[in-house]
């Protein structure tokens, strides 16, 4: 994705420009999705050569790749944030269930169905997932076994999948049905499978 041997060459100024291009990028990305990205237009918009960004991302692919990464990491912290904040498994569905929130709009808005025509860069999505919120989400499910939340006759790795595939599934759902209705029947689902008592 990145030349590191390059990139750790560069000069201050030019790291700064990378920086700004990658700033540029991600609103392109988002207005008009990968598949419309105009990888010349977001270069021309900086004062870099085309020659230099090849060497730091090899190719537009690498680019693309770099910039969800970028996107993607501006998430984390306010994503631990949030998990710090839960006690419960009742305090995160609740928060869930309460949101006002247009899923449809968001879903055109951001270009999401672009984004997962293209599988190169769902699978890229999916092991960052893994990878980089993976053990936050195990932590704080280890932590509400420990409290006695949720049910600890499973191990934490089964319900990190478990909602994984949860969250997917509401992922597809939102498309087509009410935010309020799919996170009611997906809350119940949850609580139905995770908890020790059936009742928070």
């Amino acid at each position: 994705m990145i030349n590191e041997v390059f990139f750790i060459k560069i000069k201050k100024s030019t790291e700064k420009k990378i920086e700004i291009l990658l700033d540029i990028a991600k609103a392109e990305m988002l207005e008009k999705g990968i598949s419309n990205f105009s990888f010349d237009k977001v270069i021309s918009s900086t004062s870099l050569s085309k020659a230099t960004v090849y060497k730091i991302f090899i190719n537009k692919d690498g680019f693309i790749k770099a910039v969800i990464s970028s996107t993607l990491e501006d998430i984390i912290p306010p994503f631990k944030e949030l998990l710090n904040k839960y006690k419960s498994l009742s305090d995160a569905l609740n928060d869930l269930e309460n949101i006002n929130f247009d899923a449809k709009a968001w879903i055109e808005q951001y270009r999401i169905e672009d984004l997962m025509a293209h599988k190169e860069y769902t699978e890229f999505i999916n092991n960052f997932y893994y990878k980089h919120f993976g053990h936050l989400i195990m932590n704080k499910i280890k932590e509400f076994q420990d409290d006695g939340d949720i049910r600890n006759d499973i191990e934490p790795i089964y319900i990190f999948e478990f909602i994984t595939s949860v969250t997917k599934g509401m992922g597809i759902m939102l498309k087509d049905k009410d935010y309020k209705k799919v996170v009611n029947n997906y809350s119940k689902l949850i609580k139905s499978s995770l908890t020790n008592t059936r009742e928070l």
